[in-house]
């Protein structure tokens, strides 16, 4: 049986919803404020429900997360999008917090190219300007964001997300975690996944 096959098609369709609860579960119990967020983002009751929603027919990434949101007959609370290291244009994620949505960014440690050595860059200091960009960006939003930084951090030397050993990446982290601190982007709350 292929995934070609509707059954199989159907059966990872309805798994699917499953899989994204649990993520979405798992990601806001880790949430890790830059300083002290001004309007944190736990539910007063149960959970977030959210999704990473892809373009389809040929729709706008807005257009195609409206209509999943009629097909599961219910607003999502989180939405995921993914942004490489140097995107700092949030527009999309302004639209959505004019919602009610928390936008979720799964932020890059590179622009697409592998870069075993990009944490070790990071921790030095080669990027703090364009992390400040990126902290004053997500600052000026004014709303709780989630930032998942370097999603999959466990992978091996490479694969396209590996930037460094474990102790590399917990520098970078922590200077990037620090610089957010510092230009007052305290509605950044990072998130490990």
């Amino acid at each position: 049986m292929t995934m070609s096959d509707p059954r199989s098609r159907a059966r990872h369709a309805r798994r699917l919803p499953l899989l994204i609860l649990l993520a979405l579960t798992m990601l806001v119990a880790g949430l890790v404020p830059a300083a002290s967020a001004a309007d944190p983002v736990t539910p007063s009751a149960g959970i977030h429900f959210g999704a990473q929603v892809s373009r389809r027919y040929g729709l706008s990434q807005y257009e195609s997360i409206e209509r999943f949101e009629g097909q599961i007959g219910r607003p999502l609370a989180i939405v995921n999008r993914y942004r490489s290291f140097s995107d700092h244009d949030y527009r999309d994620e302004r639209r959505h917090l004019a919602d009610g949505r928390i936008p979720l960014i799964s932020w890059r440690a590179t622009d697409s190219a592998l870069d075993p050595n990009r944490a070790q860059r990071i921790a030095s200091g080669e990027f703090d300007g364009l992390i400040r960009d990126t902290a004053r960006a997500i600052r000026d939003l004014g709303q709780p964001v989630l930032i998942r930084f370097a999603w999959e951090m466990t992978a091996t030397r490479g694969q396209r997300q590996y930037i460094g050993e474990p102790a590399q990446f917990i520098s970078a982290w922590r200077r990037i975690h620090d610089i957010f601190a510092q230009e007052g982007a305290t509605n950044g709350l990072f998130v490990w996944a």
